[in-house]
């Protein structure tokens, strides 16, 4: 499923994401895992990816990046029925 704009911003704005949260998400969810791609994608070190994905992680109750990934997705699913529904 891929997750729209609307959708992505919602679940950001839940979870209370910084904007450099945000954009670690955005390239979680394009594919790019690796966090010396990420640090450079985002210039900054691959301490910092680490570190905000640690605060990700709290924010969000999640253990892993898979898990990051997949409540992104299946909450997407349930914004979207909502809306339908509505």
């Amino acid at each position: 499923m891929v997750i729209t704009e609307r959708e992505f911003f919602l679940l950001v704005e839940r979870y209370g994401l910084s904007p450099r949260q945000r954009e670690l998400v955005g390239h979680l969810l394009c594919g790019r895992l690796e966090d010396r791609e990420l640090a450079g994608l985002m210039g900054v070190a691959r301490s910092t990816v680490q570190e905000q994905f640690n605060r990700i992680f709290k924010k969000m109750h999640a253990r892993s990046r898979t898990e990051i990934m997949h409540k992104f997705v299946s909450e997407a699913q349930l914004i979207n029925s909502d809306s339908k529904n509505a």
